[in-house]
């Protein structure tokens, strides 16, 4: 018998079906777990909440939870997460639920909002998913972009139902009133909410997502206040587009759109833009259904309420929690080119927030496929390896708008595979900074290279692997409150010594992996003309295979970097954020933010290689790392070579990629992907311990 508040240990079953695998978060009304269910054979999400010990609220959280967790399981939409079955036990209510990934929509904004094409994509999908519970009597009353999660096959789900009305009559004393006020509508203040109600906050969202700003808050405009027209603030975007916005943030109900049908079809009908290109705001990803970020997990459960305000809006955000990323930002087999993938079945993980820690983030990852990713079967730590197919999707084409082009240097070739040509560095240790407060100011970075003797490892005749020596030392990991884009996971900014060893100087190239593929007689071919490029569309799983074909050619053990020896060679040990200082990228120094398109040959950018001389750890793809990822890792790992933890979900990834904003290619920047994953902007680089 758990005695009250007690938590579930790994391995403790619940109802003889759900096997606990680990904690996610937690608050001080219950515990979000993630657990294996035995019976479905997958992973799915367990919340468990504590009952009051005052026996009228414990009467409240009862019957609360049984009318929301029988309302909202009986909800069945793509663009929301299924609660799969709510149960009682020791005298604690649970709550089963699927696990879902992907990026918090409040994640992916910037200060200039995203394009018009891509939130008009969004709203398409959160129309339709508005329809279905308006449908079903369901008013979400809490729309906003925080609580509309991008999954990793550019699906939009909606979260997060704490405070949701259900049904259509006056709302009892345990389904309580609450607001979000830069998205709430003037009568969710008093009047009465309705389907109307909702439509003015996803108008609010729309309007955020498009200039980086949310809308004049109603409670000012109600006081004489103004909105500021969107396209005062975004002049590109279409006339339209505005015109169905401005008009659903009426702040009297019956001037809006009356139902999401009447405004989907709006905005369907009215897709004439009078402005011009918008050459200001690059779409994130590329003629979308396709879209997140990266990778991440902030949580938030209950705001500062009167107890049984708290206790009320609990019960309900316990059974839809607020799934968020930070979280990238954010695969197929090995043949397919660069091409994006449709999404094949991933584990789903969910991003819980439950006030009082910080649960492992699911970072998204840009979604490059419009066919929505299947929950895939796993079981319990340690997760097994998936398997995935390719895709014929044709690789997503640069936008139309002219964008400016990289600085190309060929690398040098005396053969058909100018791999074989590039040097193994060695280096001096750079200084060593001391580590420093989390508020303090951002160091000034010391430009250079440090560059010296050189070397070669043969993977076949005219194909080499080429690694720099990084010296012995201690360097800065992680990120302090001094970078406004750093994420809770890459907290706190430590010290952390390694011992020397050897890194790619480049990523492993569609060269490289074609002596390994037909050493082993894999179906691949190397994609045309992309010889030097980074060999992309490889899970984890793939490039382990590859460090142990290269170590048997090689006679050296060759790995995956680990997550601090990744870091430490792309910005050295002064803390920079990126690899070349602190100033932003731009064109001239990474592959970023659809700035080309697709992939580049490696080293094409000489500007923006790291204080050892590695080229792209900013941008061109996300490389695999050797950790498990842990999003609180940071607060207890080794001061000396740390490994990462034993176990976990997914594997770290780092450098962003070809795809991603210019906040997913810091040199400190985490995120995960499961093991099986394979996307055109996924690679590797590879490591090894000198003289090994």
């Amino acid at each position: 018998m758990l005695q009250p508040g007690q938590k579930l240990q790994p391995g403790h079953r619940l109802q003889g079906r759900y096997v606990i695998v680990r904690e996610l978060g937690s608050g001080g009304m219950g515990v979000v777990y993630e657990a294996y269910d035995n019976r479905l054979e997958k992973s799915c999400v367990v919340k468990e909440m504590y009952p009051p010990g005052d026996p009228a609220e414990a009467e409240i959280i009862a019957k609360a939870f049984k009318r929301e967790g029988k309302t909202l399981a009986s909800l069945n939409h793509p663009n929301l997460p299924r609660v799969t079955d709510y149960f009682t036990e020791s005298g604690n209510y649970y709550l089963a639920m699927d696990l879902i990934s992907g990026q918090g929509m409040d994640k992916l904004i910037g200060s200039q909002g995203l394009s018009e094409s891509v939130v008009l994509r969004y709203a398409d999908q959160l129309l339709g998913v508005l329809e279905y519970i308006h449908s079903q009597k369901v008013v979400h009353r809490d729309i906003k972009p925080a609580n509309i999660i991008v999954q990793l096959d550019g699906r939009c789900v909606l979260v997060d139902f704490g405070l949701a009305k259900v049904g259509s009559g006056k709302m009892t004393d345990y389904s309580m009133p609450g607001r979000t006020p830069q998205y709430a509508p003037p009568e969710q203040y008093g009047s009465g909410t309705d389907e109307r109600s909702d439509l003015y906050s996803l108008a609010a969202t729309l309007y955020h997502l498009l200039t980086g700003k949310p809308p004049t808050l109603s409670t000012d405009r109600a006081a004489g206040k103004k909105l500021v027209p969107l396209r005062q603030l975004r002049p590109n975007v279409s006339l339209n587009t505005a015109q169905v916005i401005e008009q659903t943030l009426q702040p009297v109900s019956a001037q809006r759109y009356q139902s999401a049908t009447e405004m989907r079809a709006a905005i369907k009908s009215k897709s004439d833009p009078t402005g011009a290109p918008d050459t200001n705001h690059p779409s994130l990803f590329t003629d979308i259904h396709k879209y997140t970020k990266p990778w991440k997990n902030v949580l938030t459960l209950l705001r500062n309420l009167p107890r049984r305000q708290q206790i009320a809006v609990g019960v309900a955000a316990f059974i839809f929690l607020a799934v968020l990323a930070s979280a990238m930002i954010s695969g197929l087999t090995p043949q397919a080119t660069e091409e994006m993938a449709s999404a094949t079945p991933q584990p789903q993980l969910a991003v819980v927030n439950v006030t009082g820690t910080t649960a492992p983030k699911p970072k998204a990852t840009l979604l490059l496929s419009d066919t929505p990713a299947p929950s895939a079967t796993t079981r319990p730590t340690p997760l097994p390896t998936m398997t995935q197919t390719p895709s014929d999707t044709p690789e997503p084409k640069p936008s139309d708008t002219a964008k400016p082009q990289p600085t190309v240097t060929p690398l040098p070739s005396n053969t058909a595979l100018p791999v074989a040509t590039m040097t193994l560095v060695a280096v001096t240790q750079p200084p060593v900074d001391t580590p420093r407060p989390a508020n303090t100011p951002m160091p000034k970075a010391t430009s250079g290279t440090i560059q010296g003797s050189s070397s070669l490892l043969t993977l076949a005749p005219n194909v080499t692997l080429n690694l720099v020596r990084v010296p012995a030392g201690a360097f800065l990991m992680g990120s302090t409150d001094a970078d406004s884009q750093a994420d809770g996971d890459e907290k706190p900014q430590h010290s952390v010594t390694l011992s020397d060893y050897l890194i790619g100087k480049y990523e492993v190239t569609n060269a490289q992996y074609a002596a390994y593929a037909q050493a082993k007689g894999l179906n691949w071919s190397i994609p045309s003309g992309k010889e030097n490029h980074p060999v992309v569309n490889v899970s984890w799983d793939d490039a382990v295979a590859f460090c142990s074909w290269a170590s048997q050619v090689t006679g050296r053990k060759v790995t995956l970097p680990t997550e601090a020896q990744w870091e430490k060679a792309a910005r050295g040990t002064d803390g920079r954020i990126y690899p070349w200082g602190n100033e932003a990228p731009d064109s001239t120094r990474a592959n970023f933010n659809q700035n080309v398109g697709g992939t580049t040959a490696v080293g094409s950018y000489p500007t923006g290689i790291s204080p050892y001389g590695l080229a792209d750890t900013a941008g061109n793809v996300w490389e695999w790392t050797a950790d498990w990822y842990d999003g609180n890792y940071y607060a207890s790992s080794p001061a000396s070579n740390p490994q990462g933890p034993t176990t976990g979900t997914g594997r770290v990834v780092r450098g962003g990629g070809w795809y991603f904003n210019s906040s997913l290619v810091r040199a400190a920047y985490r995120f995960w992907l499961v093991p099986a994953y394979r996307r055109g902007y996924v690679g590797f680089r590879v490591a090894s311990a000198p003289g090994s």
